[in-house]
C-alpha cells in the first residue's frame, strides 16, 4: 500500500510482514529513474510535480503503481 496518493513531500510505502527485501525506483513519464531508495518513507520534496510510477521489486514478483506528486 502507498499512501498518501496525492502527495506533496513524502509517501509510505507499508508492506505485508513476509516481504523482507525491497527495492523501490520511481520513474517518471519519460521512464526516468529519479529515485532509489530500500526505506518505507520516501522524500519526494525535491522532485517536479507530476506523475509517477512506483516501482517495487521484492523477492515475491515486482509492483507497479502510478502517484501523482502535487
Amino acid at each position: 500500500m502507498i499512501y498518501p496518493n496525492p502527495a506533496r513531500d513524502k509517501i509510505n510505502i507499508q508492506y505485508p510482514e513476509s516481504i523482507k527485501n525491497h527495492q523501490t525506483k520511481l520513474i517518471n513519464m519519460f521512464g526516468q529513474v529519479v529515485l532509489e531508495s530500500t526505506v518505507n518513507t520516501i522524500d519526494i520534496n525535491k522532485l517536479p510535480l507530476g506523475i509517477y510510477i512506483v516501482n517495487i521489486e521484492t523477492e515475491k514478483g515486482t509492483i507497479n503503481q502510478k502517484i501523482i506528486k502535487q
